[in-house]
C-alpha cells in the first residue's frame, strides 16, 4: 500500500507541527486587509456623502435651436 499524505510523517518518522502563521505573515495579512477595508469604506462614503458643487461635475449643455448651425 502506497504511503498518502496524511502518513507521509509517521513514514518518515518525525512528527511535523500544524501548520501555523508565523508573526511576519499575520502582520502581513492584517495590514494588507485592512488597507484594502479602509480603501472601500473611503470610497463608499464619498460616493453615498454626494455633494459636490455642481460647477465641478461634467455636464451636457442643452442644445438651442438657433445654435444648431453654429455646431
Amino acid at each position: 500500500m502506497p504511503a498518502s499524505l496524511f502518513t507521509l510523517p509517521a513514514v518518515v518518522g518525525r512528527v511535523t507541527p500544524p501548520n501555523l502563521m508565523t508573526t511576519a505573515g499575520l502582520i502581513f495579512m492584517l495590514l494588507s486587509v485592512g488597507s484594502v477595508t479602509a480603501l472601500f469604506i473611503w470610497c463608499v462614503v464619498r460616493v453615498l456623502r454626494g455633494g459636490r458643487n455642481e460647477a465641478h461635475m461634467a455636464h451636457v449643455e442643452p442644445i438651442e435651436t438657433e445654435d444648431l448651425p453654429r455646431r
